[in-house]
């Protein structure tokens, strides 16, 4: 596929954040299935590439209204309610 362009990082950390497969996200992305888990390791290892698959992740988590105390609360509700 050539030298890597910031449309192919982005491509790959929007692939990335659908299930968290380096392998998968690569393919997806255009890579060739025979070498898409060592280009995923490799981009993974990008500070940029990590930066924008947090940012990335942020927004999905702000569209959703999902915050850490949100999950964890209905985490226990499930739990409280499987133990009855």
């Amino acid at each position: 596929m050539g030298a890597l362009t910031n449309r192919d990082y982005e491509r790959f950390c929007y692939e990335y954040i659908i299930d968290h497969n380096g392998t998968k996200a690569a393919t997806r992305a255009g890579y060739s299935e025979h070498t898409a888990a060592q280009q995923a390791c490799r981009i993974l290892k990008k500070p940029e590439v990590q930066a924008r698959i947090v940012e990335l992740e942020a927004d999905v988590c702000e569209s959703l209204g999902l915050t850490a105390a949100k999950v964890i609360r209905d985490l226990m509700t499930v739990a409280y309610r499987c133990m009855q």
